[in-house]
């Protein structure tokens, strides 16, 4: 099991980068994912507001 696991993530330079790779792109995915609840909140919200009045 462990062998498995060293054979699909090899200690290298190229993994490495790889890695650094996938953490830019969750970073901006959770930007993202951020951002457009932050819009769907506010859009929401003036929908609420004009529902009320």
């Amino acid at each position: 099991k462990f062998r498995m696991m060293l054979t699909i993530f090899p200690g290298t330079p190229w993994c490495r980068r790889r890695s650094l790779t996938y953490f830019r792109l969750s970073n901006l995915t959770l930007l993202f994912t951020c951002l457009l609840t932050s819009v769907y909140t506010a859009c929401a919200l003036d929908f609420f507001v004009l529902v009320r009045l």
